[in-house]
């Protein structure tokens, strides 16, 4: 019993360093953000059921996915970004910081230019235009 308080004494966070209401004041937008993400889908999809035809329907319910899949495949991104700037930051190292960010910035906008690439293959490819 011994060993427990004093394990819960060393655990004891002193509430100078720590404060709850600074963590949710900076993480609570950012968990609304990406639980949004899904939300827009649903509107979408009730707008356009408001028409009522089912094949509209599916298509912006499949449109809603591919975007949704779209964002949380590239959620990579910000979550190693956000990562290695912070560790960057808090050793004052501002070069490996902008190296971060140009590495970011190039994969990003590379990603994007195959999706575009990929968008007008498939389009011709089935016919649309």
């Amino acid at each position: 019993m011994e060993d427990l308080s004093s394990l819960m004494a060393v655990c004891k966070l002193n509430n100078d360093t720590f404060k709850y209401k600074r963590i949710l004041k900076i993480a609570g937008p950012i968990a609304f953000a990406n639980a949004s993400v899904p939300l827009i889908g649903i509107v979408d999809t009730g707008v356009i059921r408001q028409v009522g035809n089912p094949a509209k329907v599916a298509a912006v319910g499949l449109g809603s996915l591919i975007i949704s899949f779209n964002y949380w495949l590239f959620g990579f991104l910000t979550m190693g970004t956000t990562g290695l700037t912070a560790k960057s930051r808090g050793e004052n190292n501002l070069s490996e910081v902008l190296n971060t960010l140009l590495r970011a910035l190039i994969t990003g906008f590379g990603a994007a230019i195959v999706l575009i690439f990929l968008q007008f293959k498939l389009i011709f490819f089935y016919g649309f235009i």
